[in-house]
């Protein structure tokens, strides 16, 4: 046992009275907590001083020491210099109370002395009502959400030091600059001769050695540790601070043995959190999801895990608002939650590697730590044989492994979608947490159906009341191929469409505007540059026509009804708001990053693809001459060209016209149409990664000019936006709205002329990619290069070539080329 002396008891008295109180020692005594072994890491002791003319006669303070009976943990603990590193977190903590003389750091125990590497000295939490977690294997909720809010108040210190010293050094500043020595990495330390390592690696060649006797659903024994292997290769990268995500003092080893309650009439009221040798400087999901997941069990999963989360987030959000910081300035809600996503593997990974050991029974770890050889063989050698054994004759152990390898494998095949992730998209879509998740898959399509995502099934199978039910999902996943991915990323488009799910629909919803859920799908799941997953309406018998047609005058009205809708719905939000506030409520104003332009703007992916338009379009203008023109070829040429750069202003935000939030991208594959004898029924509108704010006939003219064919336009058009008016009236007067207030129809006729001019330039843009055979599309895309230069570079020698082999496409190309002359010859230009 690790000695103290009397002149440490003094040092730990003189920091005990922080007044000049008086007082003489008179002795201290010092043993063992308990009789069993209470810690991985070191010894745990009651130390009792004893005090004349204190406030107490006796004091009691709990002493964590090395665990010198194990020469090996020793030797561990010094390498990784793991008392140091958690000595260093109660000073940064006395930094912050420096910093921040209201925060309140009574989320650890107090801090009172240490003597190097030996031992450190804190206050004896029992003595104040603290008492460990004697439950079952798990933590109950209340318990949980105590937890995680110690969690957030610990992290909520790292944010708030270096907000306020980023803002004396004018740049973002990082804890490491101050601190970086405590976040050298304790146990994913790749080298041969570190303990920790080789205790990581022991625990791998024991979990590997389970992964042949447990039940497996889909890989085989070879391919699962392999997989595992890999994964623990990543481990030691993981580890690292995040380049991606925003990093905090983490506790990095945050379980049941490391939080302490104090319980009021039975009831939990508070915690505590300690045990900071194995700290990191890690996305704050590092410690939230190592808590929830190595103290709950999936079917506690299941039902609270995103309330957790949630609980958690805004946690976080009151402490930092205390001292004038809003949570989302610093860790947006969008980064928390695919941090979560990111972090997840090493979490499932970690508990895996440590239940291994730590699982066993009582008296399996009775018996290894009396044999300090045995102990410091299964511990840093190989532990296969040990645990084996352990598997087979105790039930818990057994149960609990085999489910953790059950999580592993899952991640393993579903990496696109995580288990947890399945179970919100099922929870969200049934309403309830009540069903067993069998299995689900992800189903690539065999088509492609759009340019700026890849697309796909999740196929669900569930029980739910005693029966067997197959669910099936659309999925949007951010492109694999770089160069889309980069335009999508730069240009916002995926978290336009998320927040517009996520945000914007439910407060048009909130505010009783539930026609717009007649003309939009529900998402179940939304995370930033990932995924979005939605009904798969195909099984509802919706489904898409091809944008080599014209759409009937049938499908066309059907579509101008649900368009209204969706128009009329966010005029609507802002007239009701605006009674409210007594303002004039714009949501343009609200959501202006949400709503910024991701296609027709002066960024480098954007004026590229700009670019491309534009000599695609020259060629156009080659390949489809009018010799009775006003115009000869080049001043067309000039004019077209002027036309399309035209484009970053005429998607802006009208000054003149009353706005609206626009799809803006209503082409054939955003449309969703179910037909009954024939005739349609239903539609619904897809793919909102190129919201605007702009006015109602952005998207109609647009539709339009996408969707019908000159021959269709000049017969039914002056009729088609009469009934768009007419049925966006009949929306607004269901709210009491007054159409010649909100949309005037001789301002709606004139705004209709005006944005005649998008509604073509976009369909030349557009129809150069899009009207494609699916075998022509398979061929673009199936050579990422090739796809990279037509869309980013020059479509010239594209199109020339598919013009000379598709009728169709030809005669799509001369349609938008002649209505694009009409307007270079009839509009005022500058020549």
């Amino acid at each position: 046992m690790v000695t103290i002396t009397e002149n440490d008891c003094k040092q730990i008295l003189a920091n005990y009275y922080t007044d000049e109180r008086k007082y003489k020692f008179k002795g201290f005594s010092l043993r063992p907590i308990s009789d069993e072994v209470n810690g991985f890491m070191s010894n745990h002791l009651l130390l009792k001083i004893n005090v004349e003319n204190g406030l107490k006669g006796e004091l009691r303070f709990f002493a964590k020491t090395l665990l010198v009976e194990q020469d090996a943990i020793v030797a561990f603990a010094k390498d990784g210099k793991m008392f140091n590193k958690e000595i260093s977190c109660y000073k940064f903590l006395q930094d912050i109370k420096n910093q921040f003389p209201d925060f309140d750091t009574s989320f650890v125990p107090r801090y009172y002395y240490s003597r190097g590497d030996e031992f450190i000295i804190f206050e004896d939490l029992t003595e104040s009502g603290y008492k460990m977690w004697d439950g079952p294997l798990n933590l109950d909720l209340e318990h949980l959400k105590l937890s995680l809010d110690a969690i957030a108040r610990f992290h909520a210190a790292s944010f708030l030091f270096e907000e306020v010293k980023s803002k004396k050094l004018g740049r973002q500043y990082s804890l490491i600059e101050d601190y970086g020595e405590s976040f050298n990495e304790a146990l994913y330390y790749n080298k041969e001769e570190y303990l920790g390592f080789q205790y990581l690696r022991s625990s791998l060649r024991g979990v590997c050695a389970l992964v042949d006797v447990v039940p497996k659903k889909t890989l085989s024994a070879s391919d699962f540790k392999n997989k595992l292997k890999d994964l623990f290769a990543q481990a030691f990268e993981d580890v690292k601070p995040s380049q991606q995500f925003r990093n905090v003092w983490c506790n990095g080893d945050l379980w049941t043995k490391n939080v302490m309650f104090k319980y009021e009439n039975g009831i939990p009221v508070s915690s505590k959190i300690f045990d900071f040798q194995l700290q990191r400087y890690n996305p704050p999901a590092h410690d939230v999801l190592f808590m929830i997941y190595q103290t709950t069990s999936k079917e506690i999963r299941q039902e609270y895990f995103d309330y957790l989360l949630e609980y958690y987030y805004e946690s976080l959000r009151v402490e930092l608002e205390k001292f004038g910081y809003e949570v989302e300035n610093i860790l947006s809600k969008d980064e928390f939650d695919l941090s979560i996503k990111a972090v997840f593997p090493l979490i499932k990974l970690t508990k895996a590697i440590y239940k291994s050991l730590s699982a066993i029974s009582k008296e399996s770890y009775k018996e290894i730590t009396n044999d300090p050889q045995l102990y410091a063989y299964v511990t840093f050698n190989d532990r296969s044989e040990f645990i084996l054994k352990e598997f087979e004759k105790t039930k818990d152990y057994r149960d609990l492994m085999t489910a953790l390898l059950e999580d592993l494998e899952d991640l393993f095949t579903h990496q696109k979608i995580t288990i947890e992730e399945c179970q919100k998209i099922v929870r969200n879509k049934l309403e309830t947490f009540k069903y067993d998740l069998i299995d689900y898959q992800i189903v690539p399509f065999n088509e492609r159906c759009g340019f700026l995502g890849d697309h796909s099934n999740l196929k669900v199978k569930i029980k739910l009341d005693n029966k067997i039910r197959n669910l099936s999902f659309f999925v949007k996943s951010i492109p694999k191929e770089k160069g889309q991915k980069n335009f999508v990323v730069s240009s916002s488009l995926f978290y336009k469409e998320m927040k517009f799910f996520m945000d914007i629909i439910p407060k048009m919803i909130s505010n009783s505007i539930t026609c717009v859920q007649d003309c939009v799908p529900k998402c179940y799941l939304a995370l930033l540059n990932d995924v979005l997953v939605f009904d798969d309406y195909t099984l509802k018998g919706y489904i898409t026509l091809s944008s080599r047609i014209s759409y009937n005058y049938e499908t066309v009205l059907l579509i101008i009804n649900r368009l209204a809708k969706l128009s009329a719905s966010s005029l609507i939000v802002e007239e009701k708001l605006s009674d409210l506030t007594g303002t004039t409520y714009r949501l343009g104003d609200y959501y202006e990053k949400e709503l910024v332009e991701g296609f027709y703007r002066d960024t480098k992916a954007c004026m590229d693809a700009m670019e491309a338009t534009i000599k695609g379009t020259l060629t156009q203008i080659d390949l489809f001459p009018d010799p009775n023109s006003r115009m000869n070829q080049e001043l067309f040429k000039k004019r077209a060209t002027k036309t399309i750069y035209r484009m970053i202003e005429n998607v802006k935000p009208s000054k003149k016209y009353r706005n609206t939030i626009c799809h803006g991208d209503l082409w054939s594959n955003n449309i969703l149409i179910k037909y009954e004898n024939n005739l349609p029924i239903d539609c619904i509108f897809v793919d909102f990664q190129t919201t605007r704010y702009n006015p109602p006939a952005h998207d109609l003219m647009g539709f339009l000019y996408l969707s019908t064919d000159r021959q269709f336009r000049s017969k039914y058009m002056k009729e088609i936006l009469n009934y768009y008016h007419s049925e966006i009236s009949k929306v607004f007067n269901q709210f009491g709205i007054d159409t010649n207030k909100v949309l005037p129809y001789e301002e709606f006729m004139m705004s209709c002329e005006d944005l005649k001019e998008y509604a073509i330039i976009q369909c030349v843009e557009h129809f150069q990619n899009i009207i494609l055979s699916s075998e022509q599309m398979e061929e673009l895309f199936s050579d990422q290069e090739y796809a990279k230069k037509i869309l980013f570079e020059d479509r010239s020698p594209f199109i020339k070539k598919i013009c000379e082999a598709d009728p169709v496409y030809k005669e799509k190309m001369r349609e938008c080329i002649t209505d694009l002359r009409e307007i270079c010859e009839n509009a005022d230009f500058l020549d």
